[in-house]
Order: C-alpha cells, then structure tokens, then sequence
C-alpha cells in the first residue's frame, strides 16, 4: 500500500514499533526522519504491519537519485512481496513532483541472501543495471526515463 508523504500517527507508530522490534534503527538514527522516506507498506493476513520500505532522496555522483531500503518480517519474506514492493516504489517514485527530479533508483543488498541469480535475473529483466555507488558498494541502478515524468 503506498503511502508516501501521507503516513498517518497510528501507521507511524507502527512502522517505529516494527523497526525497534527488529533493531533496525541505529542509535543515532531519528525515527521521525526516517519515517518521512517510507513509500509502501505491507500487511500479513491478520493485519499485522509485514513490510516496510523507504527511499530517501541523496546526491551521488553529483546527481539526485532515491536511494531505496526495503524490511519485510522474516516469515513474510516470500520472493512475489519483495519484487511487488520494490516496483510499487520505483514506479511512484518516478513520478513524485521534486523541484529537482531525480534520476534514479539506487539499491544495495545489505542481505547476502538477495545477491542469488533468480534475484538478480529479475533485477536485469526489470532494467536494473548493476553499479558502483562513489563509497565502492555494488548497487542496482533504474535509471528513470525523463520523458515518463510529470
């Protein structure tokens, strides 16, 4: 379900519960700020909060892409979920009105696990191309299509 810049107290709560539950939030981190990138959630069959993702706006390389994070509960980790998110938020992100648009969608395996064939044969077929971030990392780029855009 999108909900980006439209996320409701209750929701909020929630998602912060889900990430401290899980210990996703650095100490340093600012729960309210992070809560200002989340795009989509997800819910389980009894309406319990799944998954999570977020993208926040940032600079590499001189140009302004989002850079995406994606949590789903280990027992909701079913493959159909991760793809049907991370596409429901490339897809909307591509059209969100910035002053500066920008130019793409970045994504870094932080889990291991993903770096598998059938994850990065999707990837390929979704038009991801694989890239090297300023910092070294091995990232996924979409590189989103100027003339698509609002």
């Amino acid at each position: 379900m999108p909900v980006y810049q439209r996320l409701d107290p209750t929701l909020a709560s929630r998602i912060v519960n889900l990430w401290q539950r899980h210990r996703l939030l650095p100490a340093q981190a600012d729960p309210a700020q992070r809560l200002q990138h989340v795009v989509c959630v997800a819910f389980d069959p009894y309406g319990e909060l799944a998954a999570v993702n977020s993208a926040r706006p940032v600079r590499m390389d001189g140009r302004l892409m989002f850079e995406y994070r994606i949590f789903i509960r280990p027992r909701n980790g079913v493959p159909p979920l991760k793809l049907a998110m991370t596409r429901t938020a490339r897809e909307l992100l591509a059209q969100v009105p910035l002053q500066e648009p920008p130019e793409a969608f970045v994504l870094s395996f932080v889990n291991p696990r993903l770096d598998r064939p059938e994850v990065i044969q999707w990837l390929v077929d979704a038009g991801y191309r694989q890239w090297r971030t300023p910092r070294g990392r091995t990232a996924w780029i979409f590189e989103f299509d100027p003339a698509q855009r609002l």
